[in-house]
């Protein structure tokens, strides 16, 4: 018997026809392998007289008994994301979860390849999706297949969602500037041609679109323009607006960058924030303080705590509400003002 040779993973994944992968997921417990084949590569390791080396099972229960989480965002070299996703590691990695990043920009096919390049890996516990839309399939593969899911401000889904009201915290922003005598107010959006579908840029400029509306204000095309949810993507879109015939006399901008690149133009232009033009923007960036910009906060990290949390439960077995919904915040500071009388702008 001293001289048999020991039976490996290897070998019993030959013999099964699966993956090592599979079979270490089998063998340990792990989730996202189906009855059947755990079944079947139990059956094919006794076949085969398999005898695990208990300090290697011990190792590996000691280093994955929490899961791998793969986390997806649109991109990462933006502020809104960074901050969601330092959040996540925080609170998933400083528990014992191995953490993996993956952004819709990297993958080959964008969000069309997250099923193949993301979801159906060997080793993945559990997934956060963070600002995007899930294709009907993704939803589908994680209700049948129980691999844990759970999105972040996405418009709509069958999953777990953490999100804010990302419309109504829109309107609340237009409702301050129309409530200070303004009618003539733009909207900087995030981008122009978008193939994913950005939940919130849809539903916040339809929180704008349905507050003008409301208020019998006219809702000037002209007037929303895209901002690429940058800096100089505001500043670019502000002086657009500017330069038309009847300029806008504020702005609301869905996020805080757009919003300071905006300031900055106005003043550029020898124009006075908030007497020229008023500003509004959305998050509460680290930075909107320094720039005394009227927002919107809402609880960023907050997000993504809630997310990493709420998979968390998920993944041990606990129910959890299938929506959890943050609170926003106006926030009041110097870039807002009753509106004046226009005079000239050139």
């Amino acid at each position: 018997m001293s001289g048999r040779k020991r039976v490996t993973m290897d070998d019993i994944a030959a013999a099964a026809g699966v993956s090592n992968a599979t079979v270490s997921r089998a063998l340990n417990g792990l989730p996202n392998v189906t009855p059947a084949t755990r079944d079947h590569v139990i059956a094919t390791a006794r076949e085969l007289g398999y005898r695990p080396d208990n300090r290697a099972q011990l190792a590996v229960t000691r280093r994955r008994r929490l899961g791998t989480i793969a986390v997806v965002l649109p991109l990462l070299d933006q502020w809104f994301y960074a901050k969601i996703a330092a959040a996540i590691e925080e609170t998933l990695g400083g528990a014992g979860y191995e953490v993996q990043w993956y952004t819709l920009a990297r993958l080959p096919g964008g969000r069309d390849d997250l099923f193949d390049s993301v979801l159906t890996l060997d080793g993945i516990d559990g997934v956060i999706a963070v600002s995007f839309p899930l294709l009907p399939r993704d939803e589908e593969y994680a209700l049948t297949s129980g691999l844990h899911i759970v999105a972040v401000n996405s418009n709509e889904s069958r999953l777990p969602i953490v999100r804010i009201d990302d419309e109504r915290a829109a309107a609340t922003a237009v409702q301050h500037l129309i409530n200070l005598g303004h009618t003539r107010i733009g909207c900087i959006t995030a981008l122009r041609d978008d193939p994913i579908g950005f939940g919130q840029t849809i539903l916040k400029t339809r929180g704008y679109r349905d507050t003008l509306a409301a208020a019998g204000l006219e809702v000037d095309e002209s007037l929303i323009l895209p901002g690429n949810l940058t800096t100089a993507g505001g500043a670019d879109a502000m002086a657009t607006m500017l330069a038309t015939s009847n300029p806008p006399t504020a702005v609301f901008s869905i996020a805080d960058e757009m919003a300071i690149g905006a300031a900055h133009t106005v003043r550029r232009l020898g124009l006075s924030v908030p007497d020229d033009v008023s500003i509004v923007g959305f998050d509460d960036h680290d930075l909107a303080h320094y720039f005394d910009l009227t927002t919107v906060r809402q609880d960023v990290a907050g997000l993504g705590v809630a997310a990493a949390e709420k998979l968390k439960r998920l993944m041990q077995g606990e129910s959890v509400p299938t929506e959890t919904v943050l609170p926003t915040q106006l926030v009041l500071r110097d870039t807002t003002a009753l509106a004046r009388q226009r005079h000239a702008l050139s």
